[in-house]
């Protein structure tokens, strides 16, 4: 494979489109960009923490608005044509005119693993963002590799209501193939896609573990059907900041699995 230490970065981003003002283009040689190496396409640097190899892929740079229930997002949107692995720095530059209403010292960056998506629930509004209004820059550090397929940058959404209003998990679940009840439901899940759900039995073993769960459980452990009883689950969103504890009943009516 060919490999190209990324040093002339405006030759190689910025290439005009007219509707789209930075672009990327890789063929199946591909561009090595060396761990810790600054690169940029317009408004967005990225200094990868270890090395990085990008292959048939596009970056381009859209005037879109991604839409929360209570804020939208700048008036910008990075695409990437397929998810890529990436963990290391990232600051996203913007201009006043594309705030759309966020408040520059608050926004944070939001990222999706879905390529070309411009639904809410897709993205991750990250915490520990770093600021500065004087450049107009939002900067985040990725520690842990996350997949990137889109990036904005938002203002979060504080809630001045309980988590426990917010979400609401079902506190009974019967599996018995009635379409009732056979899967736990947590309603509002889908707000917070970087959820993660642990469930553990009366003698505090794992049952059920899982990230980003979207009401899909059936009562099951391995594959196997767990008995009759009362389980205490853990919730934690936004990253583990937020959490949420209780119980839920696995009833089987008429032992109809």
């Amino acid at each position: 494979m060919k490999k190209i230490v990324f040093s002339l970065l405006s030759a190689l981003f910025l290439i005009a489109a007219s509707h789209v003002q930075a672009q990327v283009q890789t063929d199946a040689a591909g561009i090595y960009i060396k761990g810790g190496t600054t690169f940029s396409t317009e408004g967005l640097v990225l200094v990868p923490a270890t090395d990085l190899t990008l292959s048939n892929l596009s970056i381009q740079k859209a005037e879109t608005v991604i839409e929360w229930p209570q804020h939208s997002s700048i008036g910008r949107v990075y695409r990437l044509s397929k998810p890529v692995a990436y963990r290391g720095a990232m600051t996203l530059n913007y201009l006043d005119t594309e705030l759309n209403g966020n408040k520059a010292d608050e926004i944070s960056i939001a990222y999706s693993t879905v390529p070309n998506s411009i639904n809410h629930r897709d993205y991750t509004i990250t915490t520990g963002n770093t600021r500065d209004t004087n450049a107009r820059s939002v900067g985040q550090s990725f520690t842990k590799e996350v997949s990137l397929a889109a990036l904005t940058a938002v203002t979060p959404e504080v809630p001045d209501v309980p988590l426990a209003e917010l979400l609401q998990p079902h506190n009974i679940i019967s599996p018995n193939g009635d379409g009732v009840n056979d899967l736990w439901v947590i309603q509002n899940i889908e707000r917070y896609p970087d959820n993660e759900v642990k469930v553990y039995d009366r003698f505090g073993r794992l049952v059920f573990s899982k990230k980003g769960y979207a009401n899909t459980w059936d009562g099951r452990y391995n594959g196997a059907v767990l008995p009759e009883d009362t389980y205490y689950y853990v919730l934690t969103v936004n990253g583990g900041e937020q959490e949420l504890k209780g119980f839920v009943g696995i009833v089987r009516e008429n032992n109809a699995l």
